[in-house]
């Protein structure tokens, strides 16, 4: 728990980081748990998040497979090329 207690302080000092991630080597604990809560959350476009998350590969239902984090990627899929005048 004291890593998450310092990456939540590192997180604070950093005025230009949003949001961090925290890989445990073991499943988070209830204080890890509780230590990370206290970073509040990062509102994108009026979605929150998580300012603090984790993620393990023990698949603990409370711990998602990714981060859960706001995305710019814009994609644009057409079916079939446009005519071209001749």
């Amino acid at each position: 728990m004291p890593d998450v207690r310092d990456l939540r302080g590192t997180l604070a000092d950093m005025s230009d980081t949003e949001m961090a991630g925290f890989l445990p080597l073991q499943e988070p604990t209830k204080a890890m748990h509780e230590a990370a809560s206290l970073t509040c959350q990062y509102d994108y476009d009026g979605t929150k998040y998580d300012r603090l998350q984790f993620l393990n590969r023990q698949g603990h239902p409370r711990i998602s497979g990714s981060f859960n984090t706001p995305t710019k990627m814009v994609s644009r899929v057409s079916s079939a090329q446009g005519s071209l005048a001749l």
